[in-house]
């Protein structure tokens, strides 16, 4: 099965890296440094990166347009978020259905 799929999670949003965002702190609170290295490295692996990302002013929340650009750009499957009030309402970009956890567990019959 050659499909793919993109989590937007939520303690880090579009302002993560943005002066007095408290999200790298969150962040550091869940992942001991060694783990949250290792997840790094695993994603790096496997993940694909867009060279260029398509203007989107799509969703609700404009700080969501970047998702959707991703999911463009990465021709994605399925767009994973608990995001009820935006993502979540817009059902689909393009190709990409907009789903949550359990939406998308019992599509892959976990």
């Amino acid at each position: 099965m050659d499909r793919r799929a993109f989590y937007a999670g939520k303690p880090c949003h579009a302002d993560c890296g943005t002066p007095g965002s408290d999200a790298p702190k969150r962040i550091r609170a869940l992942l001991r440094p060694a783990k949250a290295g290792k997840l790094v490295n695993r994603i790096v692996r496997w993940a694909e990166i867009p060279e260029r990302l398509p203007p989107v002013v799509r969703s609700p929340d404009p700080r969501d347009d970047f998702l959707l650009s991703l999911c463009e750009a990465g021709r994605v499957d399925w767009l994973v978020t608990g995001d009820k009030r935006d993502l979540l309402t817009l059902g689909k970009h393009g190709i990409t259905r907009i789903v949550t956890a359990a939406m998308f567990a019992q599509e892959l019959r976990v």
